[in-house]
């Protein structure tokens, strides 16, 4: 009985590329800094010390990570196209409706915690000046359209409204 789970071998095991799972992490981090630096700067009020960092290492590092995202998306959709094609070259079939109803289920639990996070955790993990119009704007919108967004169905409603970040 002391059986490990499918998930947790399949999770350790030593499936796939990796020097491109590698490329992907570091792709993942940049992402997550470049987001984070990202919000910063929308509310800079500071505009000499904005202009300093505009010359700094560390701007020139954000200004890449737009690169580096570009890369994040391609590995990522080589390392999902890559079990699709090798499954197809050994059975000369593939279950597409497996693959998305198994990715749905991966990732919808994280997608849902997002939801809640920007409803209810979003408006007071900072402050400032304009932090609290930016975070409670973002709350309501997540407060009033979180079915459409749990349904998949947002994009559908949307006119001239904002975009929400979470989707």
């Amino acid at each position: 009985m002391n059986r490990k789970p499918r998930n947790v071998s399949n999770l350790f095991s030593r499936k796939g590329i990796l020097l491109i799972d590698g490329l992907k992490g570091l792709g993942i981090v940049c992402t997550i800094v470049f987001h984070r630096e990202i919000f910063g700067l929308a509310y800079a009020k500071n505009l000499e010390y904005f202009e300093e960092g505009i010359h700094s290492l560390s701007f020139c590092l954000l200004t890449a990570s737009t690169f580096l995202l570009d890369i994040f998306f391609f590995f990522s959709g080589y390392l999902l196209a890559w079990p699709i094609i090798e499954n197809l070259n050994r059975k000369r079939t593939v279950n597409f409706f497996n693959i998305i109803v198994n990715r749905v289920f991966r990732l919808y639990p994280m997608y849902l915690m997002m939801i809640w996070f920007s409803i209810f955790v979003l408006p007071y993990i900072s402050q400032g000046p304009l932090w609290k119009s930016y975070a409670n704007t973002e709350a309501e919108y997540c407060r009033q359209c979180w079915w459409q967004n749990v349904l998949f169905v947002s994009t559908l409603f949307r006119d001239n409204e904002i975009e929400n970040p979470v989707t």
